[in-house]
């Protein structure tokens, strides 16, 4: 092979991997999109702060965005939306959360 012919063979070649990884996406492209964050609920937020302050993880007077640690990032933002809809502040503490705490032993 002389050098342009190697040129074209190499152009060529990587056009293929180019057609195949857009062919790739075009038919994954609906399990690319799909979400995979998990929608809570205020009460799911508030049991796993409950969990965690009663494992000791958090104390009840640090602020709800300590919790952040424990839930997975791409989470987060669901987590910190569904507070705000429910009129909460990230630097509110967590006993806010737990206002309805049972207590075991006084």
């Amino acid at each position: 092979m002389n050098g342009e012919s190697q040129v074209v063979y190499i152009s060529k070649l990587k056009l293929d991997y180019l057609s195949l990884a857009l062919y790739w996406l075009i038919k994954h492209k609906e399990m690319l999109q799909m979400d995979t964050s998990v929608n809570y609920d205020l009460e799911v937020l508030k049991e796993e702060a409950r969990q965690l302050v009663k494992k000791g993880d958090i104390r009840r007077n640090e602020p709800i965005y300590s919790l952040c640690r424990f839930m997975p990032t791409c989470d987060w933002n669901c987590l910190e939306m569904e507070l705000e809809r429910n009129d909460f502040l990230l630097r509110d503490k967590v006993i806010d959360l737990l206002s309805n705490e049972k207590w075991d032993e006084d």
